[in-house]
């Protein structure tokens, strides 16, 4: 990264595997409970966007989820993010409202020992399908010019 930059580079470009493990997880542990078959992992695509922020300024990130030949029932995702560079500042779970419950807590690992991270829930007792957002995550920018979390 050059020094010059004028903004920070804010790459949350992926979310880390053990969230799509969790999401794989709690599809099959509700399906088995109801008797319908585990979702298979090429049923289940997570994304998350990515964004620069100018120094200070913030950012919202979506963490998008395409579901196809089943629905998704229930998940728990956790973003982790470099403290030294972001703080999370706000979080929209199911910003469209196809979900029955939603929570999110953006101080969920808020120690500033990295990384720290936002975890969020959706559920939905019918199922939801498509290319949904599952959240928008808003972080502040609080490093310095060119670094990357």
């Amino acid at each position: 990264m050059h020094e010059d930059n004028p903004h920070m580079r804010l790459r949350i470009a992926t979310i880390i595997l053990i969230g799509l493990m969790l999401l794989v997880f709690l599809i099959d542990a509700g399906q088995r409970a109801t008797g319908a078959s585990a979702l298979a992992p090429d049923d289940v695509a997570l994304a998350a966007g990515s964004a620069e922020a100018p120094p200070a300024g913030s950012v919202t990130i979506a963490i998008t989820a395409a579901i196809t030949n089943d629905a998704l029932g229930a998940t728990t995702i956790e973003v982790r993010y470099d403290p030294a560079v972001l703080e999370a500042a706000a979080c929209t779970p199911d910003p469209n409202g196809l979900f029955d419950f939603e929570a999110c807590n953006p101080a969920f690992d808020a120690d500033n020992v990295n990384p720290d991270s936002v975890r969020f829930n959706v559920l939905s007792i019918a199922g939801v399908t498509g290319d949904i957002t599952l959240a928008n995550i808003t972080f502040q920018a609080i490093g310095q010019p060119g670094d990357v979390s």
